[in-house]
């Protein structure tokens, strides 16, 4: 895995559609192995609606539900303030409570950041989840 992510930051131009998918995967392994039980929304037929992972862990009052939203992106881009917007309007079709999560592989801008320290988005740049990934192997 990662080999994986470091071909991605040093591709020139856009990643390839099974690189995202594969991305994704990840994404959802590392939830699974934190508890979650975990859905890959992105690889269904019915269409993502911004959503790729739904994680769900606990259950009644002690659930915690998390809308997360994958980006692999090549080197040098960065996510913006606006997929942080499209969480947010994403997140209000759910249960009040649900939390939001943004993973890529790079990092985010600024706006971005200030964005989602605002709306309670949390982020995670592409340096923690490789290293998240590799300490829950």
């Amino acid at each position: 895995m990662q080999a994986l992510y470091e071909v991605a930051e040093v591709t020139e131009g856009e990643p390839s559609r099974s690189r995202w998918f594969e991305f994704e995967r990840e994404v959802k392994a590392l939830m699974e192995v934190e508890g979650f039980e975990v859905q890959h929304v992105a690889a269904s037929r019915s269409g993502d609606g911004g959503v790729d992972v739904y994680a769900t862990k606990g259950s009644d009052l002690d659930e915690v539900c998390w809308v997360i939203q994958c980006k692999y992106l090549s080197k040098g881009k960065k996510v913006g303030p606006d997929k942080v917007r499209e969480l947010v309007g994403t997140i209000q079709s759910y249960p009040r409570g649900t939390r939001g999560l943004i993973v890529t592989t790079t990092s985010f801008t600024p706006g971005a950041v200030t964005l989602a320290e605002e709306s309670g988005i949390r982020l995670m740049e592409g340096a923690e989840f490789r290293c998240r990934s590799r300490i829950q192997k």
